[in-house]
C-alpha cells in the first residue's frame, strides 16, 4: 500500500468518526422535552404530516414556509414507523404517542444534519489543491459536525437544516456545471432550487445564481442564443419540480399570497427593528460567534486563498453574500434563517486554517521559525476545535436535561393548576410549544398595581415566562406599556411558586472562558434546564349568593341557565370602574346576564346582555339592581324585575368563600 493511499485510507476513518460523533450529538438532541413538545414551530411538520395522512391526501395545506416536502417526507416515515411500532395508522398511534413522532421528524432533521458533514467535506476539498485537499476536508468535517448553531438546529423537526443541505448540495452541483458546463448538472441544480423552496421561499434566492451560471457558462462558450432558451427551461422546470412536491401552491395561490403577506409583518416580538444594515449585522455577529471571534482570523486566511486560486470551484462561495443581503432586506431577523449563510463562512474559515498550516509548511525561507509558528498554530486552533467540541456537547446535555417546563408541570398537577383556573402564557407548562402567546392584556394598572381584566376575574392563577415576559421588558423602550404590566405583577400578587433553569447553558462569546464554563457546565448536576417560569396567585374574591330568609337557597347555574337551588354555586364579584358589579360564575368564567325572554342567563364578559349592578344595602340583606331590574326570586326562579322597597324577594345575602380553588 502507497504512502498516498494509507493517508487517505486514515483520513476516511477520521472522516467517519467525525461524522459519527456529530450524528450521536444530534440524534441524542432529539429527545429534548421528552415527553413533552416544546418547540413552537415543530407541530407546522408534524401535526400536518399527519393531517395529510388522516385525509388519505398528497396535499398538505400549508403555506407560510412552506415546509411542503419535510411535510411529505415525515408523513412517509410516520405511515412506515407507526406501523412498525404500533400496528395502527400514524393518525391512529398520534392521539396516544404523539411525541413520538416528533422525535421520528426530529431525526429525520438529524439525519440531514448529519449528511451535511461530508457533503461539506466534499464540497471544502473541490476548491483547494490536492496536496491540501484531506487535511481541509477533516477541518472541515470537524467543524460542520460540532458548530454550535449546526448542532442545535439539526434536532428540531423545522426546515432550516434540511434546506441547508439542499443549499450545500446546490452550491455543489453548480461547482460542476461552471466547471464542466454539462447540462445535466443545470438541470440538477434547478430541481434541488424546486425542492428547497418547497422547504422555504427563500431558497428562491438560488435562482439568481442559476442565471448568473448560464449566463456565464454561455458567454464563455459563446452560445448567447440558449441564454434566453436555458433561461425558459429552467423556469419550467422548476415550476414542474414545484407543483410535483405540492400542487396546491399553485392551486390555491391567493393562500400563499396572505399568508406570506401575514408572515412578512415587522411585529414579531425581539425579531424586528433593526433595519437592512441591522439584520446584516445581526447575522454576522451570530455566524462569527458560533465560531468564535478568533476564528476571524481562519476566515481572512480562507478568503486569501480562494482571491490567489481563482476558479469556477470557488464561485459558489458567492451565493453567501447573495442570500445574506437579500435575506436582510426582511423586516424581521430569527438566527437560524442566516443557517444557508452561516455554512459558507464555516467553509471559508476550514479553508483558510488549512491553508494557513500549508502555507507555514510550505515557507522554505523561515525554517528556524518553522516549529514554533506550527506549535503555536496547533495550540491555537486546538484550542478553537476544543471550544467547538465542548460547545456541541454542552448543547446537548442542555437538551438532555429536564425542562423548568416538565418540572412544573408537576407542580401544576399535585396542585390543581389547570387550564380551566388559570391566565397562562406561552413557554409555561400548560403551553409548552408557546402557543398561547402572552397575556399582559388580561391586566390593567390601577393605582400601580395590576389589576385582572373582567374576562378573566374568575382565573385564580396567573403562569408566566421569562421567556416571554423577559422579551417585552429587554424591549421596554418599543413595549413600555406590556413592560410596566410585567413590571406591577410581582408587586401585586403573590407568588407562590418559580421554577428557575440553574442549569441553562449558552456558549460564551471567546474560547478561553467558553472552554473553563463549558468544563463546569458540563461537570455539574442541574435539576433543570430552561427559562423561568413564574405562578402567582390572582386571589379571586369568590362569593356564594343565598336569598335572604330562605337558608340555602342561592343562585345556581346549569347548561348555562341561571336558577335557584341548594347547591349553591361560586360567583366572583368584579368591580367595575364605574362603581357598578358584575357577577361571573367562578366555574365557566362566564358573567350573568339576560336572555330575550328574560331569563338570566351565563353569557361572555363585557357583552351587551351582561348585567352590571348597583348594590343596594337593605335592612336583611341587599338588592342587586341593574338596568334591566332587580334580581328578584318569583316562583322559585330568579329573574329581573322593576325594583320594589320592602319586596323582600328581591333582598339577597353575599358570603365570602374562604377558598374559592377557583
Amino acid at each position: 500500500m502507497t504512502e498516498c493511499s494509507r493517508k487517505k485510507r486514515t483520513a476516511i476513518l477520521i472522516l467517519a468518526l467525525i461524522t459519527l460523533g456529530g450524528m450521536v450529538l444530534r440524534l441524542a438532541s432529539c429527545f429534548w422535552g421528552y415527553p413533552m413538545a416544546l418547540h413552537p414551530d415543530e407541530f407546522t411538520i408534524v401535526d400536518n404530516a399527519i393531517d395529510m395522512l388522516r385525509r388519505h391526501s398528497w396535499l398538505a395545506f400549508v403555506y407560510n414556509r412552506p415546509d411542503q416536502f419535510e411535510i411529505k417526507c415525515n408523513a412517509a416515515l410516520f405511515a412506515v414507523a407507526s406501523r412498525i411500532l404500533f400496528g395502527v395508522p400514524a393518525y391512529e398511534a398520534f392521539e396516544t404517542h404523539y411525541m413520538a413522532f416528533y422525535v421520528i421528524a426530529r431525526g429525520f432533521t438529524a439525519i440531514f444534519g448529519t449528511a451535511m458533514i461530508p457533503l461539506a467535506a466534499i464540497l471544502a476539498g473541490r476548491m483547494v489543491k490536492k496536496e491540501n485537499r484531506l487535511l481541509t476536508q477533516l477541518i472541515t468535517a470537524f467543524v460542520f459536525a460540532f458548530s454550535p448553531v449546526l448542532v442545535e438546529h439539526s434536532a428540531y423537526a423545522t426546515p432550516d437544516i434540511v434546506l441547508t443541505f439542499f443549499v450545500l448540495l446546490f452550491a455543489l452541483i453548480s461547482q460542476k456545471y461552471l466547471e464542466s458546463g454539462k447540462t445535466m448538472w443545470l438541470w440538477l441544480s434547478v430541481v434541488v432550487t424546486g425542492v428547497g423552496i418547497s422547504i422555504k421561499y427563500p431558497a428562491g434566492i438560488l435562482c439568481l445564481v442559476i442565471a448568473a451560471s448560464v449566463i456565464y457558462r454561455c458567454i464563455r462558450e459563446k452560445t448567447y442564443g440558449k441564454i434566453v432558451l436555458y433561461g425558459l427551461l429552467s423556469i419550467g422546470l422548476l415550476l414542474l419540480t414545484l407543483f410535483v412536491i405540492a400542487p396546491n401552491l399553485f392551486t390555491d395561490f391567493r393562500s400563499v399570497y396572505d399568508t406570506l403577506v401575514f408572515e412578512a409583518r415587522p411585529n414579531h416580538l425581539g425579531a424586528d427593528g433593526l433595519g437592512w444594515f441591522g439584520n446584516l449585522r445581526f447575522y454576522l455577529n451570530t455566524m462569527i460567534r458560533d465560531m468564535e471571534p478568533f476564528s476571524l482570523l481562519g476566515a481572512a486566511a480562507g478568503l486569501i486563498w480562494i482571491l490567489r486560486n481563482r476558479s469556477e470551484r470557488t464561485a459558489v462561495l458567492l451565493i453567501a453574500p447573495v442570500y445574506l443581503a437579500c435575506i436582510s432586506v426582511l423586516s424581521l431577523h430569527w438566527i437560524q434563517w442566516g443557517i444557508p449563510v452561516y455554512v459558507f463562512y464555516d467553509l471559508l474559515t476550514a479553508i483558510g486554517f488549512s491553508a494557513l498550516l500549508y502555507w507555514i509548511r510550505m515557507a522554505d525561507s523561515v525554517q528556524f521559525i518553522k516549529k514554533p509558528v506550527t506549535a503555536i498554530y496547533l495550540v491555537f486552533t486546538g484550542v478553537l476545535g476544543l471550544n467547538l467540541l465542548l460547545s456541541a456537547v454542552g448543547l446537548t446535555k442542555n437538551k438532555l436535561v429536564e425542562d423548568t417546563r416538565s418540572v412544573s408541570l408537576r407542580y401544576c398537577l399535585e396542585n390543581g393548576v389547570n387550564t380551566a383556573n388559570s391566565l397562562f402564557e406561552g413557554y409555561t407548562p400548560l403551553s409548552p410549544n408557546g402557543a398561547a402567546g402572552y397575556r399582559y392584556y388580561a391586566f390593567h394598572i390601577t393605582d400601580g398595581k395590576a389589576c385582572v381584566n373582567e374576562p378573566y376575574a374568575t382565573k385564580r392563577y396567573f403562569i408566566t415566562s421569562g421567556a416571554y415576559s423577559g422579551r417585552f421588558l429587554e424591549e421596554s423602550e418599543q413595549y413600555p406599556d406590556e413592560a410596566e404590566i410585567y413590571r406591577a405583577i410581582p408587586d401585586s400578587f403573590e407568588e407562590i411558586y418559580r421554577v428557575e433553569g440553574a442549569g441553562s447553558y449558552s456558549p460564551k462569546r471567546y474560547a478561553y472562558e467558553n472552554i473553563l464554563y463549558t468544563l463546569r457546565f458540563l461537570r455539574e448536576q442541574y435539576p433543570c434546564t430552561g427559562a423561568t417560569i413564574y405562578f402567582y396567585d390572582l386571589n379571586p374574591q369568590c362569593v356564594t349568593i343565598e336569598k335572604t330568609g330562605e337558608t340555602g337557597i342561592g343562585l345556581v347555574v346549569d347548561e348555562g341557565k341561571i336558577g335557584a337551588g341548594k347547591t349553591l354555586q361560586n360567583w366572583v364579584v368584579y368591580n367595575r370602574d364605574d362603581g357598578k358589579i358584575v357577577l361571573l360564575c367562578a366555574e365557566n368564567n362566564l358573567a350573568m346576564g339576560w336572555s330575550a325572554d328574560g331569563s338570566l342567563i351565563t353569557v361572555e364578559p363585557e357583552a351587551e346582555n351582561e348585567c352590571r349592578f348597583d348594590v343596594i344595602q337593605r335592612s336583611a340583606g341587599i338588592t342587586l339592581l341593574s338596568e334591566e331590574g332587580a334580581l328578584t326570586l318569583e316562583n322559585g326562579k330568579p329573574v329581573l324585575r322593576p325594583a320594589e322597597d320592602g319586596n323582600t324577594a328581591q333582598e339577597w345575602t353575599i358570603a365570602s368563600v374562604k377558598d374559592s380553588g377557583a
